[in-house]
């Protein structure tokens, strides 16, 4: 989701453009994005920037946290698996190999497919403070907004009912495997039990504010207390 560094590259040449432009060439602000609301358009773009660039960069911490902690924790729970597995009788292993397996692709997806406001927020932060007080802020905003955009549908999705019923999938699937195939059915509830608990958990811990960032973005939420430098 608007991860690859192509539309990084372009964005900053963007912005590198515009900070020689005069901000007169802006006197009627900045456009707004769609489905915004018309009050956005009262609201100065040093502080429709400001606001964009502090949600952002405050943002990528926690995040950047959430993800260190459970790319660890699964690699952990991986090898912990893989090691202990020769320790038991060989028709209780593969219940482990299968749940080291599951530990695996969890830390996949938090590899390849990681929140995007860890790689906006500094973005963003950068050149906003880098940004000449006579120069157009419009090229930031616009790819400020749309980063909030998309990083919040990232967050929102993360948390998602899909993403519920996909743990319990998953989850379900390395169950019966581990139940049918080996007939080790003890190993298969333990393996289920950790997996869903572990999945739900990381989903309830998943940073969200973004998502109520994009919304008060949006409507002009309480803009009057917006900060501007």
């Amino acid at each position: 989701m608007g991860r690859s560094r192509f539309p990084l590259a372009v964005a900053l040449l963007a912005a590198t453009a515009a900070s020689a432009a005069p901000r007169a060439a802006a006197a009627d602000g900045c456009p707004l994005p769609d489905g915004a609301d018309p009050g956005l358009a009262d609201v100065p773009d040093a502080a429709r920037l400001e606001f964009l660039r502090t949600a952002l960069a405050d943002e990528a911490g926690p995040v950047r946290t959430w993800t260190g902690l459970w790319g660890a924790g699964y690699l952990m729970l991986a090898t912990t698996q893989v090691a202990a597995a020769p320790a038991l009788p060989a028709a209780n292993r593969p219940g482990l190999w299968l749940g080291a397996g599951g530990a695996g692709l969890g830390l996949a997806v938090l590899t390849i497919l990681p929140l995007g406001v860890q790689e906006h927020g500094p973005i963003l932060d950068a050149y906003a403070r880098a940004l000449g007080p006579e120069a157009s802020p419009c090229a930031l905003i616009a790819r400020g907004e749309r980063w909030l955009e998309l990083d919040a549908g990232d967050e929102e999705f993360g948390t998602s009912w899909l993403v519920h019923v996909g743990s319990v999938v998953v989850n379900a699937a390395l169950a019966l495997t581990i139940g049918f195939a080996f007939h080790d059915w003890l190993s298969a509830g333990i393996a289920a039990g950790v997996g869903l608990a572990v999945g739900e958990t990381m989903v309830l811990t998943q940073p969200t504010a973004l998502i109520d960032a994009w919304e008060r973005y949006r409507t002009a939420g309480g803009a009057e207390a917006w900060p501007s430098r």
